[in-house]
């Protein structure tokens, strides 16, 4: 019986806020960035066994890459509509990273990732 009330209480409670308080999470949705390889420097090589990839997402404030089959250093450039460089990082790749956008004004944003020799994977995404 305990149980049942604490269940009606939490939905009453739940759905008494999800008309006023819950369209602030309408804002902060989760986008996903697709991320795409432009040509590597250097000669180009046959297809990869292991072909190097990364995923983004950005999801309130936060960039979250993940990458696949790369280990080294990175550094992601965010720039701005305008084109000029607004933040910087160099990153050691690992399997996921976050990056703090949470600075930013709302707006457009280009995502560069640029490896050691893998090519720059590049994306866009709106804050």
């Amino acid at each position: 019986m305990k149980n049942l009330i604490f269940r009606l209480i939490l939905m009453v409670f739940v759905f008494g806020l999800s008309s006023t308080s819950l369209h602030a999470v309408d804002i902060a949705h989760e986008q996903e960035i697709d991320l795409k390889r432009q040509n590597p420097t250097g000669q180009p090589r046959a297809p990869s066994r292991y072909p190097v990839s990364f995923t983004g997402t950005y999801f309130m404030d936060e960039l979250i890459v993940g990458s696949k089959n790369y280990t080294g250093e990175i550094t992601v450039q965010i720039t701005g509509i305008s084109g000029s460089l607004i933040q910087a990082v160099q990153i050691s790749a690992s399997e996921y990273f976050t990056i703090d956008l949470s600075s930013l004004p709302e707006g457009v944003y280009d995502i560069a990732i640029i490896t050691e020799g893998k090519g720059t994977f590049n994306g866009v995404f709106e804050k």
